[in-house]
């Protein structure tokens, strides 16, 4: 090749695409990246197939520091989520942390809404020797929560969940 070439736009398009080439090859041949199958290996573990096992579903939520059981599963929660036609999709964020995107439009004013709600996966209430919560068995702990794209406080957290456990509670709390 010649020196006029390389230094035209043509060369520059040639050597850019040979880039791409090779990049695209090495990937075909050798994988993702790591931090791609980092991420793709907690995925498989925590969300197999992309949604909660069964097991996973079956657990409690707990909220609030200490942990105390809301006395509803995060399939129930979920099931309500899709009652109301939100979309939900999940996602791991770390090993023992995942989160639930609710998303969809309100009924009333058509307006869309996301909800966010991240949780940890908690094993029991003794994490690390310490007591966490006070609740039975394993559960998933609400982390943090946020709507539409807004962290919520921790009191507004409560509400969202008191709601909930109305709606699904087929006894008035007391």
């Amino acid at each position: 090749m010649n020196l006029q070439l390389l230094q035209s736009w043509r060369g520059a398009l040639l050597i850019a695409a040979i880039v791409t080439l090779g990049m695209t090859a090495y990937k075909a041949v050798f994988g993702p990246d790591p931090a791609t199958r980092i991420a793709e290996s907690r995925m498989a573990r925590l969300l197999p197939g992309g949604q909660p096992s069964q097991d996973m579903l079956n657990r409690q939520i707990a909220a609030a520091r200490p942990y105390i059981s809301i006395q509803i599963t995060l399939g129930q929660l979920a099931n309500y989520m899709r009652g109301l036609n939100y979309e939900i999709t999940w996602e791991v964020v770390d090993v023992n942390a995942f989160v639930m995107m609710a998303t969809g439009d309100d009924p009333l004013t058509r307006q869309s809404e996301e909800y966010a709600i991240q949780f940890i996966v908690l094993d029991g209430p003794v994490r690390d020797g310490r007591v966490i919560g006070t609740f039975e068995g394993p559960a998933v702990g609400i982390d943090s929560m946020a709507y539409n794209r807004e962290t919520v406080t921790d009191e507004e957290i409560v509400q969202f969940l008191l709601h909930i456990i109305s709606e699904l509670s087929p006894l008035p709390l007391q």
